[in-house]
């Protein structure tokens, strides 16, 4: 299929998306517009706050990995290798977005080798803790019988356990899996398996603040019970999960929206439901595209 004839089926499909998400979103307008500009405001500012911590601690997490896997880079050379190829993720397939990754990291003095392995390892444990925090309102959602949930959460507790003992050994599997061209280089790890554990409940962590940041978000702006902080945060995380995984539309745009709001169905009105993934993906673009931005205006500081 022509390249052109794809992008615009795949920009159609994302705005179709957007065009029913905001028509359900229509009708709580008015309720919106009574909350009045300063709580707005102040909401809005707030969540950005939370998106911008939740990228540096994504980015933290990045700076991690790459010593472990044997980087002799400082924070304000390893900050730009994550930063700046995130732009990347708005361009379809993630090619860009992942070889950014690769090759910046051998710019700034690192090895492609280290740029690889550290990719993989870093995009396993976020797949691994989304997915897990996400079987909340997998369960309820899918009304998933308790014994089937069960399983669920001890195979993925198993393959969690699994893969971070193998983690330090994961290196060279990684790298035959990948072209020549990306792993002529040097590569000595220093990633123990008490690292790769630390780095998991780290990334946990991470994804806990962001949940919470979602129901902080839905619960100042609806009445929502107390009750399902659980499930709302769950919701949020699934959806980062989805879009993320969704190669096809730019940044996960449109697949992120549509599983946020077909999860919160029973837990909140359509429309609410809406005006919240709407907002919410429109403040995380902010921090993600601001924070990336921000290093591409600032001194480089590469490998000469």
């Amino acid at each position: 299929m022509n390249q052109k004839i794809k992008t615009l089926l795949i920009t159609s499909a994302v705005l179709f998306v957007f065009y029913i998400i905001g028509r359900q979103t229509a009708g709580i307008l008015p309720q919106i517009a009574s909350y009045g500009f300063e709580k707005l405001w102040f909401l809005s500012s707030a969540y950005l706050v939370l998106m911008i911590l939740m990228q540096y601690a994504l980015a933290e997490g990045w700076v991690a990995l790459l010593r472990f896997n044997g980087a002799q880079l400082t924070r304000k050379q390893s900050y730009p290798t994550f930063f700046l190829p995130n732009l990347g993720k708005y361009i379809p397939g993630k090619v860009v977005f992942v070889l950014g990754r690769i090759e910046l990291v051998h710019r700034y003095g690192g090895t492609r080798s280290i740029g690889v392995s550290s990719f993989a390892i870093e995009n396993t444990l976020l797949i691994f803790s989304a997915a897990f925090l996400s079987l909340p309102i997998i369960h309820i959602f899918l009304i998933i019988p308790v014994e089937y949930m069960s399983g669920a959460v001890v195979l993925i507790l198993v393959c969690w356990i699994i893969f971070i003992f193998i983690i330090p050994r994961i290196s060279g599997l990684v790298l035959r899996a990948v072209p020549k061209h990306l792993k002529n280089d040097e590569y000595k790890p220093n990633l123990t398996w008490t690292n790769s554990f630390g780095l998991a409940i780290y990334y946990l962590l991470v994804w806990i603040l962001y949940g919470a940041a979602g129901y902080f978000l839905a619960s100042s702006l609806f009445e929502v019970n107390s009750v399902h902080i659980v499930m709302i945060s769950s919701a949020f995380i699934a959806s980062w999960l989805a879009g993320y995984l969704s190669f096809i539309t730019p940044g996960g745009l449109g697949v992120r929206e549509a599983t946020l709001v077909i999860l919160l169905t029973g837990i909140l009105d359509p429309g609410e439901a809406g005006f919240l993934a709407l907002i919410s993906r429109f403040l995380w673009m902010l921090a993600e595209i601001g924070c990336s931005a921000l290093f591409l205006i600032t001194p480089s500081n590469k490998k000469e």
